[in-house]
């Protein structure tokens, strides 16, 4: 299971990464993430906010790589399901007698 969110944690980092420089905007600002409540703000900026037409401080618009797609298609099914396993299993774990 360690392997699994070691994965994601990875892919999350370099999603982020890849979306604020889409967003022409530093990496370091990805530290956000971890501050709560500003998470929650942060997140719906990077998910509504426009990436910058044309080549950016970051560089050139790039094609994505077939891989990349695919990684990203996985990512989008492997979290949430993720993420319910983990709720149900700490459910579980909650109504387990002790």
């Amino acid at each position: 299971m360690r392997f699994y969110w070691a994965n994601i944690l990875y892919l999350s980092i370099v999603f982020l990464i890849r979306r604020l420089h889409d967003c022409n905007r530093s990496a370091w600002l990805g530290l956000l993430i971890i501050i709560p409540v500003i998470n929650l703000f942060f997140m719906i900026y990077l998910l509504c906010a426009k990436g910058t037409e044309g080549p950016n401080n970051f560089g050139p618009v790039r094609e994505t790589r077939g891989w990349e797609k695919v990684l990203g298609s996985i990512y989008a099914v492997l979290f949430p399901l993720g993420l319910i396993l983990n709720i149900l299993m700490s459910l579980a774990s909650m109504s387990a007698p002790h």
